[in-house]
């Protein structure tokens, strides 16, 4: 029973706490991770040379990069990323992985494997085309697969976004950038997505 100066305060107060609990809540969310999307970066080769700070507006790298490291390897680090069911996933290869004949077919089984699990998980994948490690001579098997990817691969489903960092070359800086940009136009594609997944169009 209140006394003749009123309930406790936390009483008075607790709608006041219990609506502003949830926006301190995000607000911390937001400053720990940094805001933005979450978008998983999983790869080896010169997807190496991507930094959080690359990330462009609104989106947040989530970066698992290896400078090198087989395709076997690698496919199993993406297909984890995709049980996270991202909005937009960015994967790639090391080219210098590419040693025979097995391991192009192996890379392009993965390529393509991996895209269809993507689109699957309700997500637009980014799919970067096999590039060493900036400086590291590429191999004619590199443009073999690169090749399949944009004559094949990537013309097969219209929510694919295919990235070729080949012309780029050593440059870090441009690499970043056209990264950048395949996210950006992961983002629209996924938007579109969305408006044509709702009821009634």
């Amino acid at each position: 029973m209140d006394d003749a100066t009123g309930p406790p305060w936390w009483k008075r107060y607790w709608l006041v706490g219990a609506l502003i609990a949830p926006l301190l809540i995000m607000g911390a969310w937001e400053l720990l991770t940094g805001g933005g999307k979450g978008v998983p970066v999983v790869g080896a080769g010169a997807l190496s040379v991507l930094r959080a700070e690359d990330a462009p507006e609104g989106a947040r790298y989530q970066l698992r990069l290896r400078a090198h490291e087989e395709v076997a390897g690698t496919r199993a680090r993406i297909e984890e990323a995709v049980t996270e069911w991202p909005d937009v996933l960015v994967f790639g290869f090391d080219g210098s992985a590419l040693g025979s004949e097995a391991d192009e077919e192996a890379m392009r089984a993965a390529y393509g494997a991996l895209a269809a699990q993507v689109e699957n998980a309700a997500g637009v994948p980014v799919i970067v085309g096999p590039t060493a490690t900036t400086g590291a001579p590429e191999r004619p098997a590199v443009e073999r697969v690169a090749a399949w990817l944009r004559d094949g691969l990537c013309v097969q489903g219209r929510y694919r976004v295919c990235v070729d960092l080949a012309p780029h070359g050593a440059d870090p800086r441009a690499l970043r950038e056209a990264v950048a940009a395949g996210v950006r136009d992961g983002f629209a594609r996924h938007d579109a997505l969305q408006a044509s997944t709702q009821v009634g169009r």
